[in-house]
C-alpha cells in the first residue's frame, strides 16, 4: 500500500502500474511520507480533497519540500537530485544521516560523474549512494538530472525499507566514514601524534608565554612543503594537553592561523595561538618558509601558500582534531593567505574570519 495509482493505457484500454512512467515530487513524497510521517500525511489529507496538494502541505512541514510549492511544480517528474535530497531529509530527520558521518569527497571520486554534480546536491548523492539507497547507471554514473521511473523508486524504497531494519537491529550502515566519524575518545600523546604524520620532523614542547602558562600548552613545529622546510607552532589547552595521554579524551575543534607581515615583519608570536588555545582550540601556525630558521623564500600568495595547505593537512590528520570542525584565521596578508587555501582545500575549511584581509592586490 506504499505505492499505489494506476495509469489508463489508451491502446489496450487497461489501467495498470506503468513502471516506466516517471515519477512526480508528489508521488515520491507521499511513499516516503507514508513510510515516515504517516501522521503528518492523514492530518493533511484530511484538509485537502486534492491527494498532490496534501502530499506538497506534508512534505513541507516535514521538511522535506519547500512550502507553498504550486499544483504544476508538485505534478512535474523528480530528478534523481531531488529524490537524493529527499531521501536525506526524510533520514536525517532522525538522526540517521548527518554529512559528518560521511567522507563526502572520498565518495564523489568514485562517482564517475561526481565532478558534475552541483554543490548542492553533492552531500545528497553522495549519502545516498554510500547507503545503497540510489545506485548509479550500468558504469556507475549517478546522472542526476535524468528522471526517477516508477519502477525505479519502488526499488529504492525496498533498499530503504532494509536500511531501517539495519539501522534497527543496530548495525553500523555508513560504508565510507569521514576521518571525524573514525575518531573516537582516546589516550594520546600530542608529540608521538605530532611526529607520526609524514609531514613533521620535528616537535617539542616549550614553555608558553607567561600570561598562558596556566592555560595553554605550546608546541614548536618544522614541517615539510613542497621542497622546504617551514617552522611553525601548535598552541593546545592546559588541560588537554595534560591529561590525553592518560585520559581519553574527544578530540579538540582545530584552526590554522596564517599571519600576517612578511617575511621578519609580522612573525608570528606564541601569544597569538595561545590566545585561541585559551578558548578551547587545536591552534596550528605557520611562520611561511624561509622564516624563523625555515628554508625557501616566502613569495607573498605563491606556492608559499602550501605552507598553510600543507598544515591543513596536517592538522585534519591529527587525532586530538575534529576533522570537519577546522577553521582559518588570517589577518592582513594572512588574509590573502587565507582565501587562497580555501580555494585550494575546499573541503576541508569549515570556516573562516577574515581580519583586514588583502582581498584584490596587485603586487
Amino acid at each position: 500500500g506504499v505505492i499505489e495509482g494506476t495509469f489508463y493505457d489508451p491502446i489496450t484500454g487497461e489501467r495498470r502500474f506503468a513502471p516506466e512512467k516517471n515519477l512526480s515530487y508528489a508521488a515520491f513524497s507521499t511513499i516516503m511520507l507514508r513510510a515516515a510521517f504517516p501522521d503528518e500525511l492523514e492530518t493533511a489529507e484530511r484538509s485537502y480533497a486534492d491527494w498532490v496538494m496534501a502530499a506538497g502541505s506534508a512534505a513541507g512541514k516535514a521538511g522535506l519540500l519547500d512550502k507553498g510549492m504550486s499544483r504544476d511544480q508538485l505534478s512535474s517528474s523528480m530528478p534523481r537530485y531531488e529524490m537524493a535530497k529527499l531521501l536525506v531529509k526524510v533520514l536525517n530527520a532522525f538522526g540517521e544521516a548527518s554529512p559528518s558521518l560521511f567522507d563526502i569527497e572520498g565518495i564523489i571520486e568514485r562517482i564517475p560523474d561526481g565532478k558534475k554534480i552541483p554543490d548542492a546536491y553533492r552531500d545528497y548523492v553522495a549519502i545516498c549512494y554510500d547507503l545503497g539507497l540510489i545506485n548509479g547507471g550500468s558504469d556507475g554514473s549517478f546522472n542526476g538530472s535524468r528522471y526517477m521511473t516508477r519502477a525505479q523508486a519502488a526499488a529504492v524504497y525496498n533498499r530503504y525499507e532494509q536500511l531501517q531494519q539495519k539501522i534497527a537491529q543496530g548495525a553500523e550502515i555508513v560504508k565510507t566514514p569521514s576521518l571525524a566519524a573514525q575518531k573516537k575518545a582516546e589516550r594520546l600523546n600530542v608529540i608521538d601524534s605530532l611526529l607520526s604524520n609524514n609531514a613533521m620532523l620535528k616537535a617539542e614542547r616549550v614553555e608558553p608565554p607567561e600570561d598562558y602558562k596556566s592555560y595553554c600548552a605550546l608546541y614548536n613545529i618544522r614541517y615539510r612543503s613542497d621542497s622546504c622546510e617551514v617552522v611553525g607552532m601548535l598552541a593546545l589547552p592546559l588541560w588537554y594537553a595534560d591529561n590525553c595521554d592518560t585520559e581519553a579524551m574527544d578530540p579538540l575543534p582545530g584552526m590554522v592561523y596564517c599571519r600576517g607581515g612578511n617575511r621578519d615583519f609580522g612573525m608570528l608570536e606564541p601569544w597569538e595561538v595561545c590566545w585561541y588555545a585559551y578558548h578551547g582550540y587545536a591552534v596550528f601556525g605557520s611562520q611561511y618558509r624561509g622564516n624563523a630558521g625555515g628554508t625557501g623564500r616566502e613569495d607573498f600568495g605563491g606556492n608559499d601558500v602550501h605552507d598553510v595547505t600543507n598544515l591543513i593537512d596536517i592538522a585534519v590528520h591529527m587525532p586530538f582534531v575534529k576533522s570537519d570542525q577546522v577553521y582559518l584565521w588570517g589577518i592582513s596578508r594572512g588574509g590573502m593567505m587565507a582565501y587562497r587555501a580555501i580555494q585550494e582545500k575546499p573541503g576541508r575549511i569549515r570556516a573562516a574570519v577574515i581580519n583586514s584581509g588583502m582581498a584584490d592586490c596587485y603586487v
